[in-house]
């Protein structure tokens, strides 16, 4: 009986290192390094990967993982990993993303064949969560290199509209106690300015004088400054 007993303390004290494998994906799994420097090293870091893929064929975090080490030298095969990771999670604008990037990284040598799918995998990610902040700086030099330049000025004015809206949007505010004597921070209004957002800024201004009484005659001078075609110096009120 103390035999099995023995034997079977033996067994539990192998399990933490098996349940941390599973908590852990990537224990034991190197991401790159010295790997792109020396040929053995790489084949031994690729087939440890390969490994741990045949193990979790399901488990998207390794895919992921072994595809970006596959990135720079096995770039097929980092394809297929992406892929397969899309296959198990197909409402998942992560991988479409990641497809998008892989395709743009082919297109950089030239190919315009690439470039337009990668521009089409981008525009797919988006709508499938518009909420990306970062495919709006993607989108429109995708687009330039994809050869679409109705495309490319319109992608390019979409983030310029949203810092109109939010410029509105500010100054639709019933004002505070700092906003009332200090006034409202300009840069947003500065940043527009610079390209040419006059309207947006002069309306903005007036917005202000409804919570603003103090700032009055300052933006008097900053809407005669904006009228005349200049940049207004705003001062303290780019800090506040």
């Amino acid at each position: 009986m103390r035999c099995r007993s023995l034997a079977f303390l033996a067994v539990l004290l192998m399990v933490p290192s098996a349940a941390l494998a599973q908590t852990n994906p990537f224990d034991g799994l190197n991401t790159g390094g010295r790997a792109y420097l020396d040929p053995s090293v790489y084949a031994q870091q690729k087939a440890q990967w390969l490994a741990r893929v045949d193990a979790m064929p399901e488990n998207v975090d390794v895919l992921e993982g072994a595809a970006e080490f596959f990135m720079p030298f096995d770039r097929p095969l980092a394809h297929d990993l992406f892929q397969r990771a899309r296959d198990l999670e197909p409402t998942n604008p992560k991988w479409v993303q990641k497809l998008a990037f892989f395709h743009r990284l082919n297109a950089s040598s030239g190919d315009a064949a690439e470039a337009r799918l990668a521009l089409s995998l981008a525009e797919r990610a988006y709508a499938m969560d518009p909420s990306q902040s970062s495919a709006l700086t993607d989108l429109p030099a995708m687009a330039f290199d994809a050869g679409d330049m109705t495309k490319a000025r319109s992608y390019a004015e979409q983030p310029l509209a949203e810092a109109v809206t939010f410029l509105r949007a500010s100054g639709d505010t019933p004002g505070s106690g700092v906003l009332n004597s200090f006034g409202p921070n300009m840069s947003l209004a500065k940043d527009l300015l610079e390209r040419g957002e006059v309207e947006a800024v002069l309306n903005y201004f007036e917005s202000c004088r409804l919570f603003w009484k103090m700032g009055g005659a300052r933006l008097d001078a900053w809407s005669k400054d904006v009228q005349a075609g200049n940049i207004p110096n705003f001062g303290a009120n780019l800090r506040y």
